[in-house]
């Protein structure tokens, strides 16, 4: 899946918006933003996989920014 960083609180949480606008806004742990290359800010682009997890909550998981073309 893909889509955009809503919200980012470096070290701590973030929440990605889905490019599918059924599932809500998507929440990140600290520890995936940890394992970025950096830190990412709101309206950077994403893939990730969605994980649901025992409780019912929804995660995006195995996160990987989605860099801008040099042209851009």
């Amino acid at each position: 899946m893909q889509g955009a960083f809503v919200t980012v609180v470096p070290g701590k949480f973030g929440f990605i918006a889905p490019d599918r606008g059924d599932l809500g806004n998507l929440y990140v742990t600290a520890g995936t933003l940890a394992a970025l290359p950096r830190a990412p800010h709101r309206g950077d682009r994403a893939r990730f996989k969605l994980a649901v997890m025992a409780d019912g909550r929804r995660r995006a998981v195995d996160v990987v920014l989605i860099e801008k073309d040099a042209t851009e």
